[in-house]
């Protein structure tokens, strides 16, 4: 839609305009420019440049990184964010102030008398306050080049000092061997997992995937009903009719440890007695009224269902499905295989028709116990006119085939949890990779980066160094071979790099499975917490990269502040200039603030007890919000223009970031300047 909106602005400007756009001549634009460029020069725009190079060596000095890495990253936030907020509010003013200025000392009667357009007038303001911002990048871009190489000889030459000292197997000893070899301004173009799951058990090639009970663990299964299926559910409501969600799954179990028992007696799941053991006793005609032992009988297999919306988020709480129960038993069906018939209640059908799409979550509630789940472990059954018949609405296809069960683990402070053991009797975490760019290091190698984040309990017993150990094994998908477990010795919440022979990843299809091998501790990761290098960069050319993403959002500015200018006064149009630039911006940071429903809230929080004068409350606020969200609509997403993001993180910066920001700027580039040319048109700035 921008850019139907944008070519329909120029053909309208070209319409409205058509003598003026004959007329046009690149030569008188950039004259126009070179007086725009000449005026800022001599209005010493350039000296902030100083001022702001000194406040910044002022400021890195007073940060406290935790490393080196973290210091270089610091410094290079704080550099290209000087350099933005500089080049911004340059280009705001200049450009703001520049048009009405020019009108109110009439300087604009020699120009506009002149055989020049109105046109040429618009793109020779818009050209040169565009080079004024270009040379405030540069300088600070040579600054930056300059002060972040010194800092880096600096710092490598203190990680060589220390590797000398460090231990072999200290968990810092891989990163200063790695620093010291590739200093800190390091950049890598990686390859991220196209999924990360946790599970009880690595997954084998019959499809099932297992998760177990009282590990946090859990899968969803998404569900997309098409317009007839929902129509399906509301007839369902209507006539008060059941509506059954059927779970098949397996189960397998083994002897519960003392810990396992524990948990089944903290959880208060009652042990099924097996049907052979005859109860117990205490005299000729008076049975124990005891509960069967845990150590003679198995607890059930429970789990807790509930609904999830588009985003994540409950449509359905847990305690809606079991009424606060402990969990769901899943048991034997009639052909033998494990599984849960759920009537869902008129009142949580009514909301799966109210959503256009859902995930059924299903956790695993009971210690001891697996739980394997298939292709299509989840199914919603709607009867038709009679029990004997019904509709089936099933997973989301596609390709022809369902889509998989999604296994996850619950959240923890930075990422999902990873449960530790010694023996490697843990949680799993696998991470696939699908098509892998690959790319080869030193000696033939691979280089994988992994940043995980560690909790621990009280009876958190370390290994023998005393540090958290992490297991590490690939798993070629093409050749079924494994390479083995690869030991670790990682730092919380720093990146360790990892070599691997690269033929352990021939044909780039591949799963990395990941086991924390400490005892009672526990892993949090996240999809990007493992990535595969791909190829080493140039950092200077990455930098410029990020110094021209910036160029571009200061031209964005610029062409903003020259419409603005040309309808309203300099103070009003940097205004403007703002709300437009950072409308979106603002709200998106509301959030769900603005989703429907927030009128009842306010009227609520205000304590509106009327009922007219609530409903009039309620429906102006729900008014105010969708106006807003479709104000923010149109105006510029400067979210597109991601500067820092990657190159503090060392990582190349991705041409569809360029090109994102470039669209942005063109779009709204045609738009504003075509409008911006219309205006002036009609606006009589000289006799």
């Amino acid at each position: 839609m921008g850019w139907v909106v944008a070519a329909a602005a120029m053909l309208l400007a070209i319409a409205m305009g058509w003598s003026d756009v004959v007329r046009f001549r690149l030569r008188r634009i950039w004259a126009l420019s070179d007086t725009c460029f000449t005026e800022a020069i001599r209005r010493r725009v350039l000296l902030v440049t100083p001022l702001a190079i000194i406040g910044l060596i002022v400021v890195v000095q007073l940060q406290q990184p935790a490393d080196q890495q973290d210091a270089i990253r610091q410094t290079t936030k704080f550099c290209l964010f000087a350099s933005g907020l500089l080049v911004t509010v340059t280009a705001l003013i200049l450009a703001c102030t520049n048009l009405p200025r020019e009108i109110e000392s009439r300087v604009i009667y020699t120009i506009v008398t002149k055989p020049t357009t109105r046109l040429e007038v618009v793109l020779g303001k818009v050209v040169g306050f565009a080079r004024v911002s270009g040379l405030i990048i540069l300088i600070m871009g040579l600054f930056t080049f300059v002060y972040l190489e010194l800092r880096n000889w600096h710092m490598v030459r203190g990680v060589e000092a220390r590797l000398r000292d460090e231990a072999p197997d200290s968990p810092e000893h891989m990163a200063l061997a790695h620093w010291a070899n590739v200093g800190f301004l390091d950049t890598k173009s990686l390859d991220f997992p196209q999924d990360l799951g946790f599970y009880s058990r690595v997954p084998g090639e019959d499809g099932k995937q297992w998760m177990a009970g009282a590990k946090s663990q859990y899968f969803l299964v998404q569900f997309d009903p098409s317009e007839d299926q929902r129509g399906l559910l509301a007839a369902a409501v209507e006539k008060n009719a059941d509506v059954d969600l059927l779970v098949t799954l397996n189960l397998v179990r083994h002897k519960p440890s003392d810990e396992e028992l524990k948990s089944i007696r903290e959880l208060g799941i009652t042990p099924e007695q097996p049907a052979s053991q005859k109860p117990f006793a205490l005299g000729p005609e008076l049975p124990s009224t005891e509960p069967p032992s845990l150590a003679n009988s198995e607890a059930p297999a429970q789990i807790k269902v509930r609904f999830l919306d588009s985003e994540h988020r409950p449509i359905v709480a847990f305690e809606e499905i079991d009424a606060g129960a402990s969990g769901l038993t899943v048991k034997p069906s009639v052909d033998g295989r494990p599984g849960l018939v759920l009537k869902l209640s008129d009142n949580v059908v009514q909301r799966l028709v109210h959503a256009p799409a859902f995930y059924v979550e299903i956790s695993a509630i009971t210690p001891a116990v697996e739980f394997g789940a298939g292709e299509m472990p989840v199914v919603l059954f709607v009867p038709a006119g009679n029990q004997s018949a019904g509709a089936m609405i099933q997973p989301k296809f596609a390709n022809g085939h369902p889509v998989a069960p999604r296994f996850l683990a619950r959240s923890v402070r930075k990422g999902m949890l990873l449960m530790g053991d010694a023996n490697g009797a843990g949680t799993v975490a696998v991470y696939r990779f699908r098509g892998a760019h690959l790319g080869h290091g030193a000696g033939g190698n691979a280089a994988f980066q992994l940043k995980p984040w560690f909790e621990r309990n009280g009876d958190f017993q370390g290994a023998d160094t005393g540090f958290s150990v992490v297991s590490l094994e690939i798993l070629n998908r093409k050749n079924n071979r494994s390479s083995g477990a690869l030991r670790l010795t990682p730092e919380m919440d720093r990146t360790s790099y990892i070599d691997v022979p690269a033929n352990e990843l021939a044909g780039g299809d591949f799963d990395v499975i990941l086991r924390d091998l400490t005892p009672n501790q526990w892993l949090g990761i996240e999809p990007t917490s493992l990535a595969l290098v791909t190829a080493d960069r140039s950092f200077a050319f990455n930098l410029f990269k990020s110094l021209f993403v910036l160029w571009m959002l200061s031209v964005l500015v610029v062409v903003i502040s020259v419409f603005c200018s040309t309808f309203l006064s300099w103070p009003i149009a940097i205004v403007l200039t703002l709300v437009i630039l950072l409308g979106r911006w603002g709200v998106d940071q509301l959030g769900d603030a603005l989703n429907p429903g927030v009128g009842r809230l306010v009227a609520g929080d205000f304590r509106v007890n009327d009922p007219g004068t609530s409903r009039v409350v309620s429906t102006s606020v729900e008014g105010l919000a969708k106006a807003l969200k479709d104000l923010a609509a149109v105006l510029p997403d400067v979210s597109q223009f991601p500067v820092s993001e990657d190159i503090e993180r060392g990582i190349s910066v991705p041409a569809a970031k360029i090109t994102g920001a470039m669209e942005v700027l063109v779009i709204y580039g045609l738009i504003l300047v075509s409008m911006s040319y219309l205006i002036l048109k009609r606006k009589e700035v000289a006799p």
